[in-house]
Protein backbone atom coordinates (compact mmCIF):
# COMPACT_ATOMS: atom_id res chain seq x y z
CA UNK A 1 0.00 0.00 0.00
CA UNK A 2 2.58 2.51 0.82
CA UNK A 3 4.50 1.86 -2.20
CA UNK A 4 1.60 2.22 -4.16
CA UNK A 5 0.69 5.72 -3.05
CA UNK A 6 4.27 7.16 -3.17
CA UNK A 7 4.55 5.20 -6.55
CA UNK A 8 1.29 7.13 -8.27
CA UNK A 9 2.15 10.33 -6.28
CA UNK A 10 5.81 10.57 -8.18
CA UNK A 11 4.27 9.63 -11.88
CA UNK A 12 1.65 12.30 -11.29
CA UNK A 13 4.00 15.27 -10.10
CA UNK A 14 6.48 13.42 -12.69
CA UNK A 15 3.62 14.35 -15.73
CA UNK A 16 2.29 10.93 -16.34
CA UNK A 17 -0.96 10.92 -17.73
CA UNK A 18 -2.29 7.50 -17.05
CA UNK A 19 -1.14 4.83 -14.37
CA UNK A 20 -1.93 1.39 -15.25
CA UNK A 21 -1.57 -1.03 -12.79
CA UNK A 22 -1.51 -4.58 -13.14
CA UNK A 23 -1.49 -8.22 -11.37
CA UNK A 24 -4.75 -7.29 -9.22
CA UNK A 25 -4.46 -11.02 -7.61
CA UNK A 26 -1.22 -11.74 -5.47
CA UNK A 27 1.51 -14.54 -7.33
CA UNK A 28 -0.06 -17.62 -5.76
CA UNK A 29 3.27 -19.96 -7.47
CA UNK A 30 6.11 -18.02 -5.27
CA UNK A 31 5.74 -16.23 -1.64
CA UNK A 32 8.95 -15.18 -1.50
CA UNK A 33 7.70 -12.94 -4.92
CA UNK A 34 5.04 -10.64 -2.97
CA UNK A 35 6.90 -7.90 -2.58
CA UNK A 36 6.69 -7.54 -6.29
CA UNK A 37 3.30 -9.11 -7.32
CA UNK A 38 1.29 -7.76 -3.97
CA UNK A 39 -1.72 -7.33 -5.99
CA UNK A 40 -4.99 -5.62 -4.76
CA UNK A 41 -7.12 -9.12 -3.99
CA UNK A 42 -5.61 -11.87 -1.86
CA UNK A 43 -5.88 -14.73 -4.46
CA UNK A 44 -5.97 -17.80 -1.37
CA UNK A 45 -8.57 -16.45 0.19
CA UNK A 46 -10.28 -15.28 -2.83
CA UNK A 47 -9.53 -19.08 -3.85
CA UNK A 48 -10.79 -20.25 -0.87
CA UNK A 49 -14.27 -18.50 -1.50
CA UNK A 50 -14.64 -19.71 -4.97
CA UNK A 51 -14.89 -15.69 -6.07
CA UNK A 52 -17.96 -15.19 -3.68
CA UNK A 53 -16.18 -13.06 -0.87
CA UNK A 54 -13.50 -10.43 -2.64
CA UNK A 55 -10.95 -10.35 0.11
CA UNK A 56 -9.40 -6.77 -0.97
CA UNK A 57 -5.99 -6.05 0.38
CA UNK A 58 -4.58 -2.54 2.00
CA UNK A 59 -3.14 -1.81 -1.31
CA UNK A 60 -6.70 -1.33 -2.82
CA UNK A 61 -8.21 0.93 -0.16
CA UNK A 62 -5.24 3.38 -0.29
CA UNK A 63 -5.19 3.35 -3.86
CA UNK A 64 -8.92 3.91 -3.85
CA UNK A 65 -8.42 6.97 -1.46
CA UNK A 66 -5.90 8.18 -3.81
CA UNK A 67 -8.04 7.97 -6.54
CA UNK A 68 -11.45 9.93 -4.93
CA UNK A 69 -8.59 12.70 -4.17
CA UNK A 70 -6.71 13.30 -7.46
CA UNK A 71 -9.79 12.76 -9.84
CA UNK A 72 -10.96 16.22 -11.17
CA UNK A 73 -7.44 17.49 -9.64
CA UNK A 74 -5.35 20.12 -11.42
CA UNK A 75 -2.43 18.48 -13.93
CA UNK A 76 -0.24 20.64 -12.10
CA UNK A 77 1.14 18.83 -8.73
CA UNK A 78 3.39 20.87 -6.83
CA UNK A 79 6.23 19.58 -4.61
CA UNK A 80 6.37 22.19 -1.51
CA UNK A 81 9.31 23.77 -1.31
CA UNK A 82 12.05 24.48 1.53
CA UNK A 83 11.64 21.39 3.25
CA UNK A 84 14.39 18.63 4.28
CA UNK A 85 15.11 16.31 1.48
CA UNK A 86 13.62 13.45 2.71
CA UNK A 87 10.45 14.83 2.98
CA UNK A 88 7.50 14.46 0.64
CA UNK A 89 4.87 16.53 0.36
CA UNK A 90 3.13 17.52 -2.75
CA UNK A 91 -0.16 19.34 -2.84
CA UNK A 92 -3.01 18.49 -5.85
CA UNK A 93 -5.39 21.37 -6.54
CA UNK A 94 -9.10 20.84 -6.93
CA UNK A 95 -10.65 24.57 -7.99
CA UNK A 96 -9.88 26.86 -5.00
CA UNK A 97 -8.99 23.69 -2.70
CA UNK A 98 -5.77 21.36 -1.77
CA UNK A 99 -5.18 18.45 -0.65
CA UNK A 100 -1.40 17.21 -0.30
CA UNK A 101 -0.24 13.58 -0.33
CA UNK A 102 2.78 13.67 2.50
CA UNK A 103 5.06 11.29 3.81
CA UNK A 104 8.71 10.60 4.93
CA UNK A 105 11.56 8.78 4.10
CA UNK A 106 13.91 9.13 7.66
CA UNK A 107 11.67 8.44 10.27
CA UNK A 108 8.92 11.00 11.51
CA UNK A 109 8.63 14.69 12.14
CA UNK A 110 6.57 17.31 11.68
CA UNK A 111 6.38 20.22 9.07
CA UNK A 112 4.28 23.15 8.51
CA UNK A 113 2.49 23.38 4.97
CA UNK A 114 0.17 26.19 3.66
CA UNK A 115 -3.57 25.67 4.77
CA UNK A 116 -6.06 28.43 4.44
CA UNK A 117 -9.03 26.90 6.61
CA UNK A 118 -8.88 27.20 10.05
CA UNK A 119 -9.23 23.22 10.16
CA UNK A 120 -7.38 20.27 8.33
CA UNK A 121 -7.77 16.60 8.42
CA UNK A 122 -4.91 14.20 7.91
CA UNK A 123 -5.67 10.64 6.84
CA UNK A 124 -3.22 8.02 6.76
CA UNK A 125 -3.27 5.91 4.21
CA UNK A 126 -4.41 1.97 4.63
CA UNK A 127 -1.93 -0.66 6.00
CA UNK A 128 -4.01 -3.38 8.05
CA UNK A 129 -6.14 -5.92 6.74
CA UNK A 130 -9.57 -5.19 7.71
CA UNK A 131 -9.57 -1.41 7.70
CA UNK A 132 -11.77 0.37 5.22
CA UNK A 133 -10.72 3.83 6.28
CA UNK A 134 -7.50 5.20 8.23
CA UNK A 135 -8.26 7.19 11.46
CA UNK A 136 -8.70 11.15 10.77
CA UNK A 137 -6.68 13.56 13.11
CA UNK A 138 -7.91 16.99 13.00
CA UNK A 139 -5.63 19.81 12.97
CA UNK A 140 -5.84 23.70 13.76
CA UNK A 141 -4.59 25.64 11.35
CA UNK A 142 -3.41 28.97 12.29
CA UNK A 143 -1.91 31.83 10.50
CA UNK A 144 -2.47 30.11 7.44
CA UNK A 145 -0.06 26.96 8.03
CA UNK A 146 -0.81 23.84 9.45
CA UNK A 147 2.20 21.70 11.64
CA UNK A 148 1.54 18.62 10.44
CA UNK A 149 3.63 15.03 11.66
CA UNK A 150 4.81 12.95 8.67
CA UNK A 151 6.20 9.29 8.58
CA UNK A 152 6.93 6.40 6.62
CA UNK A 153 3.36 6.00 5.93
CA UNK A 154 1.85 8.62 3.43
CA UNK A 155 -0.87 10.46 4.77
CA UNK A 156 -3.42 12.75 3.07
CA UNK A 157 -4.12 16.19 3.95
CA UNK A 158 -7.32 17.88 3.15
Amino acid sequence: AVLTIKKATLALYSGVENILFTGYLDSLRSPAMQFLYGGFIDSRRYKETRGLDLPLKPAYHSLKMFVERAVGSDRQVRRLPDLPEDVYAFEFRKGARSFYVLWCEGGSRKITVPWVSPVAVRTPIITEEGQAQGPAESITATGGKAEVAVSTIPSFLE
